[in-house]
């Protein structure tokens, strides 16, 4: 049986499923505080197959989350940001 669990976000919300404080939303831009949203299809050979798992994790939630990785994230400068405006 297929069942889905809707996370209480809107279109003018988002909740951080680690601490559930709202992802700010800036009206005057049309933006939210940056925050990471991941959306995962589980496959054949996990014990979660055909499951979807969607959250979302605010900056700071997400600062602590990787500091707890036994392998530090990789980071990279995103360059192409500033391509156009040479």
């Amino acid at each position: 049986m297929y069942h889905i669990e809707e996370v209480q976000d809107t279109m003018n919300e988002k909740i951080c499923n680690c601490c559930g404080r709202p992802i700010k939303y800036a009206t005057s831009t049309g933006v939210y505080n940056d925050y990471l949203h991941i959306t995962k299809s589980w496959g054949y050979f996990s014990k979660k197959d055909l499951n979807v798992d969607k959250f979302n994790i605010c900056e700071t939630c997400y600062d602590r989350w990787v500091h707890t990785f036994k392998i530090p994230i990789q980071t990279l400068i995103d360059e192409n940001v500033f391509k156009n405006l040479e």
